[in-house]
């Protein structure tokens, strides 16, 4: 079956990346596409990406503080604004469903 291509139209478009790269590696084209439609963008991040627990909190926090500048950097860049990092730590998302759950409720509210 062909598939017919349409026009990306401009409007809010709220992309949820489990990690700070995420974003861009899986939808980074249609984010460009979007913006070159004067759509809206936001991002929220819904683990701190601070990679493995056994890293330590000092290594997480750092790393966390990394990915953020790096984030912030493609945000500038790509022209979407990071709405929210969420708390919940990289790795463990499953055990933080329903905190996820409710955070991401109040987002799209």
């Amino acid at each position: 079956m062909p598939v017919e291509l349409r026009a990306v139209a401009p409007g809010r478009v709220l992309v949820l990346a489990p990690h700070m790269d995420d974003e861009v590696i899986g939808a980074g084209g249609t984010m460009i596409l979007h913006r070159e439609a004067g759509s809206a963008l936001g991002v929220v991040f819904t683990t701190d990406s601070g990679g493995p627990a056994a890293n330590g909190h000092r290594q997480r926090r750092a790393t966390t503080e990394i990915r953020a500048r790096e984030a912030r950097a493609v945000a500038d860049r790509f022209g979407f604004e990071i709405l929210a990092v969420l708390p919940h730590p990289d790795g463990a998302l499953s055990l933080h469903e329903p905190a996820l759950g409710r955070d991401l409720a109040e987002w799209i509210e």
